[in-house]
């Protein structure tokens, strides 16, 4: 009783000097009167008093905040205006007279960003899907966010929402804390004016929408760090609207409140220079005109770092510019050169704000997902990634947490993307891991598209053997045929490609010459031969390194045919030759086989037809002590054609009817179809019209039903050779069949 007499006492001494306009006296006894009463709100709110009568408004909100910390209780409603300051008075609601403006200004330069604030303004009127008038504005940081919704908010304020527009930056992630709800509340009811006879946070609530009940206000949320943090804030039932920014995609609020979500992404090609130009000085920009696709490519689109780059380009010596340009396109310097140092306009300071929000398991993804080199990485790619992953959500959690925060991006064909720029962010957090942990999701990686790569090319050629054994531990995909394999390999091979060249950085020469391996077919049936001869040749130096003699020897085979393939007879025969001595000396037949088989076909182009005829027969030999009717008919087909050549037509005939025979049931699609071709050229030698018309057609289909387009076509061109035959042995009345029906 008697400290709470004395508490009142010291209350209303401090009281009466500041009623005799002496805060510095009212200030200091406070200081005193905190030591014994810490607790005492009544207290700190004359001590708020006192600070803002000296000017010291800046210290009021980290009062504040150390107060709440200390005590575990929010204090912000000491800010709340009296009633005698209001225009209203105290007991009665206040006279909407007060319209308060409130946006920020932003460059009038927005470029790029029509549709999406076409679509904004009209969502604020109420015209659009969603059924409330709550908008969200999603997207990256440093994409654009707020000035697009400013731009969208100035646009409407005037027409749509009379009695004022309301706009506060929560600083969701910006360093330091985030704007408490409680003192964004008191900051709305202040500037609308507006009583607040219950001094709670939810008395705050139930006032802030009662205002605004009453009147046409436009509340812009700016840099929202999620959705507990916008809801108090948002408007109640009526004619009033929220507007609202963050990084992460607030799905609730659409779930929960009906908003309309406007994602925005990153500018196109034509949109980024546009912005770069405007932004530049003119004799700057004309001085960098040689570099700015350069410049373009390393700003990927980003509206931040165009902007940081052309206050670069603008603020620095024209002799800098090479070095600018040198430091921006080496990928280890280019996000520290986005950093101006000063007013947040740091690139990398943006991805901080958004990487340290995310969880661990989320974390640990993100450079998972930076260090694979593929553009795109579909959703198994990732799972076989973070196999290791936390929690009890596991990977899913993890990559919902990246999509939610706008660090990757979904695509509409169920694949991942991450930004340029996000990927040089997520790389850098990968060189501070543990080097084998970093090796091992590395390896991981390349294990899945291998195994991946592997079931697909057995689809493209099923009898074909690679010295690659089966993970059961690894998902792979059931292409049902050729067709749905080549389109996989559509799909990843820029993957594929930046995984071989990893393999080769990192050494790991196994999966180097294993994935050249795995990708050649759809390479080859996809016309890539340049591409198909520089990593065989890379696969030749591993496997001399770490793999058989057997297993070299296919690889040289393989080049061989590659280079045949790119006109480059000398280069073939020399590996063939190669490859046929050291399977020889490795007593591998099956080797020594097909090294044999692929030489004198490749002889027998060259015109050496005898010699051609040497190692076909010593191919058909070895096949036929390995009792290998596959082998024996591929080399019957080549028997085939090199008789075709020398003119021997019976003997011609006979090898390519018994290679198509042998052929006929195997899973050998690709050479079944090749047979029927060389069958249809003997065929049409010896005056065999309607047999070569059969074979013809034959060949065709079965190229096109294994999705080989490049061989399909080559058939149809030589069609014509025996359509001419027919013409001029037949009376002019008879019609051949329409290409088109083969």
């Amino acid at each position: 009783m008697i400290l709470a007499e004395l508490h009142d006492a010291f209350h209303g001494c401090v009281r009466a000097e500041l009623d005799c306009a002496d805060p510095a006296a009212a200030l200091a006894r406070l200081r005193v009167g905190a030591e014994r009463w810490q607790d005492s709100t009544e207290l700190l709110s004359l001590r708020i008093e006192a600070l803002r009568a000296l000017g010291r408004d800046h210290e009021v909100e980290p009062l504040l905040v150390a107060w709440s910390a200390k005590f575990g209780t929010a204090a912000d409603y000491l800010l709340l205006a009296p009633p005698a300051a209001r225009a209203g008075g105290a007991g009665r609601a206040a006279d909407p007279v007060v319209r308060p403006r409130q946006l920020p200004a932003v460059s009038k330069d927005l470029i790029g960003r029509q549709a999406e604030v076409d679509r904004l303004a009209e969502s604020l009127r109420g015209h659009g899907p969603a059924a409330g008038r709550i908008t969200v504005v999603t997207g990256p940081a440093g994409v654009g966010k707020t000035s697009t919704a400013v731009t969208a908010a100035k646009r409407v304020e005037e027409d749509a929402f009379p009695d004022g527009t309301l706009y506060i930056d929560l600083r969701g992630f910006s360093p330091g804390q985030p704007v408490d709800v409680a003192a964004a509340l008191v900051r709305f009811l202040n500037d609308l004016q507006a009583p607040c006879d219950t001094p709670t946070s939810e008395g705050m609530g139930t006032a802030y929408r009662s205002a605004l009940a009453e009147r046409r206000v436009l509340v812009v949320l700016d840099n929202a760090r999620d959705e507990a943090q916008v809801r108090p804030l948002l408007p109640g039932p009526g004619r009033s609207a929220a507007l609202v920014t963050s990084r992460q995609r607030l799905d609730g609020l659409v779930v929960k409140e009906s908003a309309e979500q406007v994602h925005l992404g990153t500018l196109g090609r034509v949109d980024a220079l546009e912005l770069l130009v405007a932004l530049t000085e003119p004799a700057r920009i004309d001085r960098a005109t040689p570099v700015v696709e350069d410049l373009l490519d390393c700003c990927a689109g980003l509206p931040m770092a165009l902007r940081i780059v052309a206050a670069q380009v603008t603020r620095r010596s024209p002799a800098m510019l090479a070095d600018t340009v040198r430091t921006l396109r080496d990928g280890r310097t280019r996000l520290g050169a986005m950093d101006l140092r000063r007013d947040g306009l740091s690139v990398p300071s943006l991805l901080e704000g958004s990487y340290r929000l995310l969880n661990r398991p989320a974390r640990r993804l993100l450079w998972q997902l930076a260090v694979h080199p593929g553009p795109t990485i579909s959703w198994e790619a990732i799972k076989a990634m973070g196999r290791n992953a936390e929690g009890p959500g596991g990977i899913s959690d993890a990559v919902d947490e990246l999509v939610g925060m706008n660090l990757v991006d979904d695509t509409e064909d169920g694949r991942y993307v991450l930004h340029d720029l996000i990927r040089l962010y997520g790389t850098g957090l990968a060189e501070q891991q543990d080097p084998a942990e970093r090796l091992d999701t590395l390896t991981g990686a390349m294990n899945f598209l291998l195994h991946n790569a592997h079931a697909c090319d057995r689809q493209l050629d099923p009898d074909r053997r690679l010295p690659i054994a089966a993970d059961p531990d690894v998902w792979t995909p059931s292409p049902t045929g050729p067709v749905e394999a080549m389109a996989w390999f559509d799909t990843e091979y820029p993957t594929l490609t930046g995984m071989f060249e990893l393999a080769r950085r990192l050494g790991q020469d196994r999966y180097v010459w294993h994935l050249a391996l795995a990708v050649l077919t759809y390479q080859w049936r996809s016309n890539r031969y340049l591409d198909a001869a520089e990593h065989l040749g890379a696969a030749l130096e591993a496997a001399e390194r770490v793999a058989a003699p057997t297993d070299v020897a296919l690889v040289r085979r393989l080049l061989a045919g590659t280079h045949r393939n790119l006109g480059r007879p000398e280069e073939a025969v020399r590996h063939l030759r190669q490859a046929v001595r050291t399977s020889e000396q490795a007593g591998d037949l099956t080797g020594f086989a097909y090294g044999c088989h692929s030489l004198g076909v490749l002889l027998n182009e060259s015109g050496d037809a005898d010699q051609a005829l040497v190692q076909l027969r010593g191919a058909l030999r070895a096949f036929g002590e390995l009792d290998d009717d596959l082998g024996r008919g591929t080399v019957l087909d080549a028997l085939a054609h090199a008789h075709h050549l020398r003119g021997d037509r019976a003997e011609a005939l006979e090898h390519g009817r018994r290679s198509v025979d042998m052929l006929t049931g195997t899973e050998d699609r690709n050479g079944l179809a090749h047979a029927w071709f060389t069958l249809g050229r003997i065929e049409a030698a010896a005056d065999r019209h309607e047999a070569a018309v059969d074979a013809y057609r034959q060949a065709a289909g079965t190229y096109r039903e294994i999705g080989y387009s490049s061989r399909t076509a080559r058939v149809l061109v030589d069609w014509p050779t025996p359509w001419s035959g027919w013409v001029t042995r037949t009376d002019s009345g008879r019609r051949w069949p329409r290409r088109g029906r083969c």
